[in-house]
């Protein structure tokens, strides 16, 4: 099997209040580096700055599908490097 963490996105106030307690580097940093875990960061997402967080923490309906395809693309990027993986993506 395979563990990929998702950090998805939030935005504004809310991700400011996010950092303070746990900061990217710190937390998200931690999680990383583990060779076993794949990680999708939503800053690290191509399409992050396309979509609108119109409560500050949930996908807008209109860019969902923008949203999940390239979240499903850089999940299928992670488990590629995964090492010995034998998980799949499927639809």
């Amino acid at each position: 099997g395979c563990l990929i963490a998702v950090r998805f996105p939030s935005q504004g106030l809310l991700y400011e209040k996010e950092l303070q307690l746990f900061p990217k580097d710190d937390f998200w940093g931690a999680i990383e580096i583990s060779p076993y875990l794949g990680t999708v960061h939503f800053e690290d997402m191509k399409v992050i700055n396309q979509i609108d967080l119109p409560d500050l923490q949930h996908v807008d309906k209109a860019d969902k599908h923008i949203f999940t395809d390239e979240l499903l693309r850089k999940i299928a990027e992670e488990i590629r490097l995964l090492p010995g993986s034998n998980c799949t993506l499927t639809s």
